[in-house]
């Protein structure tokens, strides 16, 4: 009846009473008027009140977005935007609104229009403000695809705003800046970025500004080995997000401390905080944080036997990640899958048939910095099998890719490795060259990681060499490399042990070699993704053997020479089985023990 009534009022009968209802609405409830935006948007918009609709659209996108109702808030936005003109400079904060909706809920094809619509209207205007804000959303929409060129926008905006005065914006691009860097691996950069940010963010009184801070901060100490730091900051980041009210931050503040419990090997007690942190980000719409929950969650879920479920969880963050076009979020999942499922199955074949698609999508895409990363992790595997020379060539595309891209932690590494491939070639030389260089940038980056890698590859080719007069030496840089290199890279901290223990054997310690060496044998023990177990179960075996522990020692070479059977069997292909078996040294001397001890 309402509808008959209504069609049958002539359109300027309509515009009329539309606009009537809306003054009535905005005088009775005067003073809170903005409570009842939607309503009043409506009919003023069909009362053509364009002023005042305009008003109220945006208020109804403001009150959407703050409950999440992201689809809401965009069409409300939405609306507004058409009753402006193109260049109106209103249309500058509509789009900037629009575009953080478009961020969290990662549609990137509409994110990067309203971005680029504010940096040239911001131009148009010639106004310095909007032209911070609209470097920084360009940032921002960078750190979630390709990171790499987030880093020009951040460092415009760090000098916009300076010429400003203005601190609080001078504060978000410094936290861009931070987790650039933190993206790069160039730790102690992204920390000076981001304290520079949390003091701003303090003095300012915007809690939750200061917890987002907090949260990549407390990922930045826990990746430079200050776990305690790490577990305050975290916790400091949930009080702030919780007095701030920010759901977003509250979820994200779920998954650090569940991060915060992995630092402590205190795996059950993570796994409902993730799962809380995966079911906010997924109610919220926010899909790049969801990727990072089902990261978390996958990992948790290996630590606790739960394989099948964690691959699962891996590959829907992958998925996703490919999904929003996250370089970083692949990196993680891929990375994550290869540790915790094909290495650790020893399925080093399927590894490089997961691995090629993925490099030539991101060839295909001149993803630079996840090309880098890509074929480093298929060198790791190429080196593990024996194929020394095509894992040298992609350890060194890898440097040049991290080079090109300015992460030169990201280079160091890929050198350090590319020189392990060297040593065991017998290139002694070419490693020693290269290794000075990776030692000299890492000094000169306060790069403590790549130091500890120097060190450690350096003491590595030493052993490979057998050399007994540089053993000491080799001996010192290994524990030289322990001491800085955290406990919670468990890829690198145990590689460490492997070759002090050996070394320590080599030089007749055998107290001190064991020592090293049940480090990584306890490790081993609770951690269900150790990394290539062979090396330490055959090493640990010969220690014992040295101390006439031969019964135990013949336990642990079963152990070493089952591991290496069960990857043999794995291949298809009989050149890579043939590698493993021939070109991988302690391979061969793991087979030779055991065809002499008769453990086969």
């Amino acid at each position: 009846f309402q509808r008959y009534l209504y069609n049958e009022l002539s359109p300027g009968e309509r515009r009329l009473l539309h606009r009537e209802i809306a003054d009535v609405l905005e005088e009775l409830f005067a003073g809170s008027a903005d409570q009842f935006a939607v309503q009043l948007a409506f009919h003023y918009q069909r009362g053509g009140v364009s002023d005042k609709a305009l008003h109220y659209l945006t208020q109804a996108g403001h009150q959407a977005r703050a409950k999440y109702a992201n689809e809401e808030a965009i069409r409300y936005y939405s609306e507004a935007l058409e009753l402006l003109t193109d260049n109106h400079p209103d249309r500058f904060d509509l789009l900037a609104s629009r575009a953080g909706i478009y961020n969290l809920i990662a549609l990137r094809e509409k994110h990067l229009a309203d971005v680029s619509a504010m940096v040239d209207l911001a131009e148009l205007m010639d106004d310095d403000t909007r032209r911070c804000d609209a470097q920084l959303a360009l940032a921002d929409y960078h750190l979630e695809t390709d990171h790499i060129e987030a880093k020009d926008p951040a460092q415009r905006a760090v000098e916009i705003s300076k010429t400003l005065g203005d601190r609080v914006r001078e504060g978000k691009a410094f936290r861009q800046l931070g987790l650039f860097h933190w993206y790069q691996g160039d730790y102690v950069e992204a920390r000076k970025h981001l304290g520079a940010a949390l003091e701003r963010f303090k003095e300012a009184g915007m809690l939750g500004e200061a917890a987002i801070c907090l949260h990549i901060l407390s990922l930045t100490l826990g990746s430079l080995g200050d776990f305690d730091g790490a577990l305050e900051a975290v916790l400091e980041a949930v009080a702030a997000s919780q007095e701030a009210g920010d759901r977003r931050q509250e979820a994200t503040s779920l998954r650090r401390l569940a991060i915060a419990h992995i630092n402590q090997y205190q795996h059950p007690e993570a796994l409902p905080f993730a799962e809380q942190a995966l079911a906010l980000h997924r109610e919220l719409g926010d899909q790049h944080e969801e990727c990072n929950a089902l990261n978390v969650i996958g990992i948790i879920q290996v630590w606790l036997g739960q394989y099948q479920e964690s691959y699962k969880s891996l590959w829907q963050s992958l998925k996703l990640a490919n999904a929003i076009g996250s370089s970083i979020g692949i990196g993680f999942a891929v990375s994550n899958l290869l540790l915790s499922h094909y290495v650790r199955e020893g399925k080093f074949e399927d590894m490089f048939a997961f691995l090629e698609p993925l490099i030539t999508k991101a060839m295909s895409e001149e993803d630079e910095w996840l090309i880098g990363f890509l074929v480093r992790f298929k060198g790791f595997g190429l080196f593990e099998i024996g194929l020394y020379e095509s894992a040298i060539d992609e350890f060194r595309m890898s440097s040049e890719n991290m080079e090109r891209v300015g992460s030169i932690s990201g280079k160091l590494f890929s050198l350090s490795w590319m020189s392990r491939g060297l040593a065991a070639l017998g290139a002694y030389e070419s490693a020693s060259e290269i290794l000075r260089q990776v030692e000299k940038g890492a000094k000169d980056a306060e790069d403590e990681e790549n130091l500890g890698n120097a060190y450690i590859s350096q003491a590595y080719s030493i052993l490979q060499k057998g050399d007994p007069k540089k053993f000491q030496g080799g001996l010192n840089l290994g524990k030289r490399s322990l001491e800085i290199t955290p406990k919670d890279d468990y890829f690198q901290h145990d590689f460490c042990l492997e070759v002090v223990a050996s070394l320590c054997l080599e030089l007749g310690m055998l107290d001190e070699a064991l020592k090293y060496s049940k480090e990584t044998i306890e490790m081993a023990e609770i951690n269900p993704s150790v990394y290539m177990p062979e090396r330490r179960f055959f090493i640990h075996s010969k220690i014992l053997r040295a101390q006439d522990q031969d019964q135990e020692a013949d336990e642990y070479l079963r152990r070493a020479y089952e591991r290496v059977m069960l990857v043999a069997s794995n291949f298809s292909d009989e050149e890579l089985r043939n590698s493993w078996f021939d070109n991988v040294r302690i391979n061969r001397e793991i087979l030779e023990a055991s065809a002499e001890r008769g453990v086969e």
